[in-house]
């Protein structure tokens, strides 16, 4: 399964995602300080 990346909206603030393959989900967060494109 492969999608393109996309926005969606929690709280009312933008997150960029990207779903791939199957498995277990990993999820990456930028630190403080970083720029999700980090």
């Amino acid at each position: 399964m492969s999608t393109a990346p996309a926005f969606v909206r929690i709280g009312g603030v933008p997150h960029h995602v990207v779903v791939e393959g199957t498995g277990p989900v990993c999820v990456l967060s930028a630190g403080l300080g970083m720029a999700w494109y980090d």
